[in-house]
């Protein structure tokens, strides 16, 4: 497992209801992202640093954040310890705990328990999405504008009827994003609709002579995706933005899922920020 650059041990420490959210962003995240069982999911705060970082982002206040989940694992897996196997039973983050922003990802398999002091985040006997209730897609009534950069949800057509249902696109997505299949349920708290989803690139005069191959270019835009029909999955969560060396001050926030309706392959994921009011 990949460890903090840092020689302290954990100090428990009180989480902020802040800290709680961005701890249960990361948990939520894993589940939808990975179909992970997640049995126990624990937050706390201990002194330390990520210089070494395997996500991209460094961790350099002094304070991180860890998030430890139990359970079982379907992407994941290593190397096998003598006398033991590489069955992954625990995930364990590493993040900033003013933003959320992940700074290194870690594994641990055999026994494992929960921290003490730690704040308990989950605790079930299967993974949440298994308890899940059944969710129905609505279509899509007025455009949706995801972001200034011309990312739209629009109403599907009268007669859609496209041939995957909002379950059975899940379950693909969640299928083929991991090894093996995991829970997949749809994650209780999660809305979804089904629309037209465009996601624009830029302009299509900065494409050059090949980058457009894979894009859909349109009066003077490209597109990775244009008015294509899709369900959007999406629920509550708490967002950061800016940089490293600059973040700016975490907002409420919509996580969206954005899934093509016929094939069940992913678009793109992305955070819808709310207007400034």
């Amino acid at each position: 497992m990949s460890t903090t650059n840092s020689t302290r041990q954990p100090k428990p420490a009180g989480l902020t209801r802040h800290q709680i959210a961005l701890a249960t962003r990361i948990v939520r995240n894993e589940i939808a992202k990975q179909g992970s069982h997640i049995r126990i999911a624990v937050a706390q705060l201990h002194p330390g640093v990520v210089h070494q970082s395997n996500t991209g982002h460094t961790c350099n206040s002094g304070t991180l954040l860890r998030v430890t989940m139990i359970g079982s694992f379907p992407h994941g897996k290593v190397a096998p310890t003598p006398g033991g196997d590489g069955t992954v039973r625990a995930e364990v983050v590493e993040a900033n705990p003013s933003t959320g922003q992940e700074c290194l990802i870690g594994v641990k398999t055999g026994r494992v328990q929960p921290p003490k002091g730690a704040t308990r985040l989950v605790s079930m006997g299967q993974h949440a999405a298994s308890r899940a209730r059944a969710i129905t897609a609505s279509a899509v009534q007025t455009t949706i504008t995801l972001n200034d950069y011309g990312a739209t949800f629009a109403p599907p057509p009268a007669n859609a009827s496209p041939p995957l249902t909002v379950q059975q696109a899940w379950a693909q997505f969640i299928q083929s994003s991991t090894v093996g299949s995991g829970g997949t349920a749809i994650p209780s708290g999660t809305t979804a609709q089904l629309g037209l989803f465009t996601f624009a690139v830029g302009p299509s005069s900065g494409c050059g002579t090949t980058n457009c191959n894979k894009l859909i270019v349109q009066n003077g835009t490209a597109y990775s995706a244009l008015n294509q029909l899709a369900y959007g999955y999406s629920y509550q969560s708490t967002c950061v933005s800016g940089n490293d060396i600059h973040p700016l001050p975490p907002s409420p926030c919509t996580q969206w899922w954005f899934i093509d309706a016929n094939t069940g392959h992913m678009i793109v994921g992305m955070e819808q920020f709310r207007a400034a009011s």
